[in-house]
Order: C-alpha cells, then sequence, then structure tokens
C-alpha cells in the first residue's frame, strides 16, 4: 500500500461524530462506513466497544425512522472486525494505519462475510435480530 491517504481520520471522526448525534445522513451510513465506526469503538472502548455500539445503533437507526438494529449482526461485526484486524495489524489502535487497513482488508470489505459463519435462515430469524445467536455454520475462530 503506498502512503496515499484514501480516508483522512479526520473525515472518518466527523463521520463518527455524525453518526453519534444522529445527524448522519442514511445514504452515507454503509458497509464501509460500519466497519470504520467499529474499528473507532474498539479502539477506544476495548471490550466495552459492544454495548457502546449497540446503543449508537439502535439510536441512529430509530433517529432515521427505520426498525433495522440486529443483535447477531453487530456483534458478528465487532468480532471480526477485532480478529481479522489484530491477525494482519496487531492490537487495535485509532490510527491513519489501521484505518487504510481496515478499508482495502479483503475479508471485511466482504459485505456477506457473516455467511462464512451463519445461515441466511438463521440471521433472518427474529431470534437472530433480537438475541445473540451462535453461528450455525461455523465457529468464529480464523
Amino acid at each position: 500500500m503506498s502512503d496515499e491517504v484514501f480516508y483522512p481520520i479526520e473525515k472518518a471522526e466527523e463521520m463518527i461524530a455524525a453518526f453519534t448525534d444522529c445527524t448522519l445522513p442514511p445514504d452515507e451510513w454503509d458497509h464501509g462506513t460500519h466497519l470504520v465506526a467499529g474499528l473507532f469503538f474498539i479502539s477506544k472502548y476495548g471490550e466495552g466497544a459492544y454495548p457502546i455500539m449497540k446503543i449508537r445503533l439502535e439510536n441512529y437507526v430509530k433517529s432515521i425512522g427505520k426498525d433495522g438494529y440486529h443483535e447477531t449482526m453487530t456483534r458478528f461485526w465487532l468480532w471480526a472486525i477485532k480478529e481479522y484486524m489484530e491477525a494482519e495489524n496487531g492490537p487495535i489502535d485509532w490510527n491513519q494505519k489501521q484505518l487504510d487497513a481496515i478499508i482495502f482488508n479483503d475479508e471485511l470489505t466482504r459485505r456477506n462475510l457473516w455467511n462464512d459463519y451463519y445461515s441466511l435462515e438463521l440471521m433472518k430469524s427474529d431470534n437472530a435480530k433480537k438475541n445473540w445467536a451462535e453461528p450455525d455454520i461455523k465457529a468464529m475462530k480464523l
């Protein structure tokens, strides 16, 4: 990877602030911004990232008039960000190098990475949306 910055950390922090205060336009909340927000919250709160991310997601989804929070998906992606990033880049930290790394991580940028671990049937279930569901295809291990 070159020294070129793809997504400046200042811009990422503006996006996270807008997400947190529920002013981020819905069309800017995509898979990439989910990954960046996950990296940010894991780097800032470590093991405590999940409850903070959950509250922020629930508030954001509600603010845009949707009912789309998904418990299993949220926990899966926070796990994936932590595991894949640490495997390739060492301990999670909030810096430009790791921000660039997550944006170009071949596994994490696959929106359907969860399909390696979960069946569509399970992930679409009301139970998985409301509660943590263990994977039914493969254990969450790298």
